[in-house]
């Protein structure tokens, strides 16, 4: 992720995904980056806590 806002993310950047099985959605997975400068990239790692699911779908990403 880039942010690109005037004063970057001071609080950090929040980023939240659905935990996907098939067709279904298993659970949410989240995080919290370390507050990025503007044009400075965010590096994401999300866990399946489930164990069970085959991919992600980015469901929220904002300044925080």
């Amino acid at each position: 992720m880039t942010t690109m806002a005037a004063a970057g993310c001071p609080g950090g950047l929040y980023v939240a995904a659905s935990i996907e099985h098939g067709t279904s959605s298993l659970g949410l997975a989240n995080s919290i980056t370390a507050p990025p400068a503007q044009g400075k990239d965010a590096i994401v790692k999300l866990d399946d806590t489930t164990g069970q699911g085959d991919g992600m779908r980015i469901a929220d990403v904002h300044c925080v």
